[in-house]
């Protein structure tokens, strides 16, 4: 998969076999905006795991949810502007009978400082956007064994 000339990532999604959904709008050679979606069964490498995973604190503080809840996230969209860029955080947490229950944060707003973390949160949203692109383009993935074949 070739990256072109603009990435704007729109919505990520870490899928239930291992994989991730990705869906973002990129400027073709043509310069025509392209709305692309893909879904890759690959396993993420830990480091685009990892970069999910650092939401976890803003979404527990706007969520409510109690420091002991066994809490994943499962995915974010981004929306809005330059001018007003925002973003809602997907998640899930384990009940005592394992059985999950998915939330989802209301669209927070990256332009103000209304919870204090806006602007540390929008660098992990960087941060987990730039693995993606690697994820994508780079086929940064997870080690699925610790031989080559031919090592074997």
């Amino acid at each position: 998969m070739e990256e072109k000339n603009k990435f704007s990532l729109k919505r990520a999604k870490m899928l239930k076999n291992g994989g991730v959904s990705v869906n973002y709008e990129q400027t073709n050679a043509q310069n025509v905006q392209e709305d692309i979606s893909v879904s890759v069964s690959d396993a993420p490498h830990p480091d685009l795991y990892d970069s999910f995973q650092k939401l976890e604190p803003r979404f527990t503080e706007i969520c409510k949810i109690l420091p002991e809840a066994i809490v994943e996230i499962t995915g974010f969209a981004l929306s809005g502007s330059d001018e007003n860029p925002g973003v809602v955080i997907t998640g899930k947490i384990m009940t005592e009978s394992d059985i999950p229950i998915g939330l989802a944060t209301h669209r927070i707003s990256l332009s103000h400082d209304i919870y204090g973390f806006e602007n540390e949160l929008k660098k992990e949203l960087e941060k987990a956007t730039a693995e993606i692109k690697a994820y994508l383009f780079n086929y940064k993935r997870a080690q699925t064994s610790l031989f080559d074949e031919d090592d074997e």
